[in-house]
């Protein structure tokens, strides 16, 4: 025998109070979250960057930041940007 919140003329009761639990406890849940603090910094081609456009963003296990832009691969440790460039008509990934 089925449930009294699953004949037909309760299932949308049932999913009401279903969406009002939810949306009740979503406020709570979210203060008890811890957020970091985090700050982020823009790196331009006036700090040595090779090119604005950048395609891919990877961090290796020293901490450096490579940016692989359109003209080359950029290096950022957090200070300063040094760059690789393409060489004329090898690019730097195989």
């Amino acid at each position: 025998m089925r449930n009294a919140f699953y004949r037909e003329g309760n299932l949308w009761l049932y999913r009401f109070c279903l969406w009002v639990a939810v949306l009740l406890w979503l406020p709570v849940s979210l203060s008890a979250v811890d957020f970091p603090d985090l700050t982020f910094r823009t790196i331009t081609i006036s700090d040595g960057l090779s090119n604005n456009i950048v395609n891919t963003i990877y961090k290796d296990k020293r901490g450096f930041t490579w940016l692989g832009t359109q003209t080359g691969l950029d290096r950022f440790d957090g200070i300063n940007v040094k760059s690789f460039f393409q060489f004329s008509g090898r690019t730097i990934f195989p």
